[in-house]
């Protein structure tokens, strides 16, 4: 059951991430600029694989775990632009995956420090 509460919430937003690459029109959402979009959505992705590795917040994160969420999401967003260029409407980029990349540092940066702090707090 630990393994779904830690696991689960990072299948259902990589789920959505790829359900919205699916789609070759996103709406009114896709008139939000490239860099806060993939930015904001591996952010959010590094954040939940960070908790699922460190087992929960606000556990902290190893240096070398960290690396892994970095790698880990960063390659996710290399598959995800791969999907995308199967996608009528949609094509891949070199310059999305650099902002998948920033959006995961960003994110293992945020959980380490939110977990030191709230560490120090006990």
């Amino acid at each position: 059951m630990r393994g779904l509460v830690l696991w689960g919430p990072v299948a259902l937003w990589a789920g959505l991430l790829f359900f919205l690459s699916s789609r070759s029109d996103l709406g009114r959402a896709g008139q939000i600029p490239d860099w806060i979009t993939h930015g904001t959505a591996y952010l959010a992705l590094a954040l939940l694989v960070a908790r699922a590795l460190a087992g929960g917040f606000p556990r902290l994160l190893t240096a070398r775990a960290a690396m892994v969420v970095v790698l880990a999401v960063t390659l996710y967003g290399v598959s995800d632009e791969f999907h995308q260029s199967f996608v009528p409407g949609r094509d891949s980029s070199a310059g999305d995956v650099a902002k998948d990349l920033g959006g995961a540092l960003l994110g293992v940066l945020i959980f380490r420090r939110c977990a030191a702090w709230w560490g120090s707090r006990s």
